[in-house]
């Protein structure tokens, strides 16, 4: 009996947003199941970091403009939009976004901070017509999954003067595959699939198809395993417990507790609320925090005081 097997996987092309992947021999047929199933995982179930809302000072709404600003507001929205971002940890980060004088106005503007690198600083924002003209705003970065249009989030309540907007949080730009024959042995007709994949260099070609396979992988796995619960099968492994920079926390917490050389979760969970109030610049705000964050990461809060 003829065995179905395994392909090898050909890097002809690798650059920081570019790849092209030589797949053969695959079984005939399975050149286009297999590419169609990568394109798709690729194109909407990768996640990503993208800007999801936008307060700039002195505009109430999208339909304003800017004094000194040659585009409206919706064009700076449009052009946000492109910005593309890494960002470290699961919670969202709002930094500034502050130009003065004339000029042009990148993304090269926009605050960076431990958790978050602006990859494309070149992509244009806005333009400022003369010196006295500025652009100030507060952008909020988030992590997600494929495409998040506002109509999904209606139910999320923002300040007044935020702007909400549409997020596409897929790092995949483009994806296209052919289906070529290739001969194994005497037989001509199996295949070989050719995968092109360009991301926008917040995450490299090949870790984007490994990411995506690993998807398909888990959806499959209940087939092999009826009875294995749907979390576990889709399971990523384990995230470690992050370092105290990767943890989430205000620049203030954060600082006062690398001061005192706490590196990891693991570290501050040791402490009870009396040394955490006790560390230079921590208040009652700080051990609120620390409690919190301890508690996301399934470490349960700090210890309780010694006193009880």
């Amino acid at each position: 009996m003829q065995e179905i097997t395994l392909p090898t996987i050909d890097a002809k092309k690798a650059t920081a947003e570019e790849g092209s992947f030589v797949i053969e021999p695959l079984y005939p047929g399975y050149g286009t199941t297999v590419g169609s199933a990568l394109r798709r995982v690729l194109l909407s179930s990768l996640n990503g970091a993208a800007i999801t809302s936008v307060k700039f000072t002195g505009v109430d709404h999208e339909f304003s403009t800017v004094p000194g600003v040659k585009e409206d507001v919706i064009e700076i929205l449009l052009n946000l939009k492109q910005v593309r971002f890494q960002l470290s940890g699961d919670e969202p980060v709002t930094v500034n976004l502050t130009k003065k004088s004339a000029g042009k106005v990148t993304a090269k503007d926009i605050e960076e901070t431990d958790r978050l690198k602006v990859v494309n600083k070149d992509q244009q924002i806005a333009t400022l017509s003369d010196k006295k003209s500025a652009l100030d705003a507060e952008v909020t970065i988030e992590k997600g999954r494929g495409y998040f249009p506002v109509e999904r989030r209606e139910e999320q309540k923002l300040p007044v003067g935020t702007i909400a907007l549409d997020a596409t949080f897929t790092p995949v730009k483009r994806v296209n595959f052919q289906v070529e024959n290739t001969r194994v042995g005497q037989m001509t007709n199996f295949d070989r699939l050719i995968l092109n994949v360009v991301t926008d260099k917040t995450i490299s070609p090949e870790e984007a198809v490994k990411d995506a396979a690993q998807i398909l992988v888990s959806q499959f796995q209940l087939f092999v395993d009826p009875d294995a619960k749907p979390e576990a099968a889709a399971a990523a492994p384990a995230p470690s417990i992050p370092s105290v920079e990767d943890a989430g926390f205000s620049a203030r917490t954060a600082n006062a507790l690398l001061g005192a050389d706490l590196k990891t979760l693991e570290d501050v969970a040791k402490l009870s609320d009396e040394e955490l109030a006790g560390l230079k610049g921590f208040g009652e705000k700080g051990v609120e925090e620390v409690r919190a964050k301890l508690a996301s990461h399934g470490l349960g809060p700090a210890k309780p005081d010694a006193k009880g």
